[in-house]
């Protein structure tokens, strides 16, 4: 564990290499912001399933919470992003806590359709309420106001990348030292095996409900970040096309790996960018290439392939 927390020259030359959008593709900043929120999301999903192997076709559930927290926390007249953003994380995180122990009851198939069910319920409540959520017309007068009260929110996307950015790191390192400690070992266990973890005395219903609040909270926060940059919040940040894509994410830079969610996020939306620019309509043909492809050729994942290729040359 000791040498998996070490940084390696890579890992500093990645983070880096995040900085160079300021510098060479200024008018891609929105974008950019966009896949750090989207990484983040990935993230949040990427403990659950790819270490503890909680298999969810329904995490926008928590997305979404937390990015209508923050949106009416702030039409009510608190915008401060901050605050904002770490109460829209609290809250979805404890709605997490409060779902881990239907979550912990079911596995394989019931856990798919349950999670699914879940995010399918919160979808149509959030519908059914426009008075607060502004159901099909979204959620509209969110004003963020600055950083610190210094940087605002401009039209370019350069505070809003920095802040987006700023917040994925922070989680990253919260994860990153999570995942290499004894509790991401025993989770590691759990997903292994879980029936043999209760005989060396590991509570493993308890590990994987408070990596299920972890989770939530930070797919929360991730949320909660869109609707600060973009001042909107739509319903379809609720829907199952939102959990399906960043599962796609996931099995396109490797499950199991922090950094392989990062990878599969910026793979998959300069794709769809670019894809969408040539065809607005089919674009989703060119993502079911790549992936079909991927799965096929690198089961692990981009990240897995390239890891491989590398020890095998040691």
């Amino acid at each position: 564990m000791r040498r998996r927390s070490r940084w390696s020259p890579f890992e500093i030359l990645f983070w880096l290499a995040a900085l160079l959008p300021f510098i060479l593709f200024p008018t891609y900043l929105p974008l950019a912001s966009q896949i750090a929120i989207a990484a983040l999301f990935a993230i949040s999903v990427d403990l659950i399933l790819g270490y503890a192997g909680i298999v969810t076709l329904g995490h926008a559930m928590f997305f979404g919470l937390g990015a209508y927290f923050a949106g009416v926390i702030s039409v009510r007249g608190w915008g401060e992003p901050i605050s904002g953003l770490l109460m829209a994380g609290l809250f979805a995180g404890v709605i997490g806590y409060i779902v881990s122990f239907l979550i912990t009851r079911v596995q394989h198939l019931a856990l798919i359709m349950v999670t699914l069910g879940l995010g399918f319920l919160t979808y149509e409540l959030a519908n059914a309420l426009p008075w607060l959520t502004g159901g099909t017309d979204g959620l509209r007068g969110i004003r963020t106001w600055p950083i610190f009260g210094q940087f605002k929110f401009d039209l370019w996307g350069y505070t809003g990348y920095a802040y987006a950015l700023a917040v994925l790191f922070l989680c990253f390192l919260l994860s990153r030292r999570l995942v290499n400690s004894s509790f991401g070992l025993a989770l590691r266990g759990i997903r292994e095996n879980v029936k043999r973890m209760p005989a060396i005395g590991a509570d493993h219903k308890g590990h994987l409900r408070l990596i299920y609040a972890i989770s939530a909270s930070i797919a929360g926060l991730a949320g909660a970040l869109m609707a600060q940059t973009t001042n909107t919040v739509a319903l379809d940040s609720l829907s199952f096309e939102r959990s399906a894509d960043v599962v796609v994410m996931l099995i396109l830079g490797g499950t199991g790996r922090l950094y392989g969610a990062i990878l599969g996020t910026i793979i998959f939306l300069v794709a769809r960018d670019q894809l969408a620019g040539i065809n607005p309509q089919y674009w989703y043909f060119g993502i079911g290439i790549l992936l079909m492809v991927v799965v096929l050729f690198m089961p692990k994942g981009i990240l897995g392939f390239l890891a491989r290729i590398v020890e095998r040359r040691k």
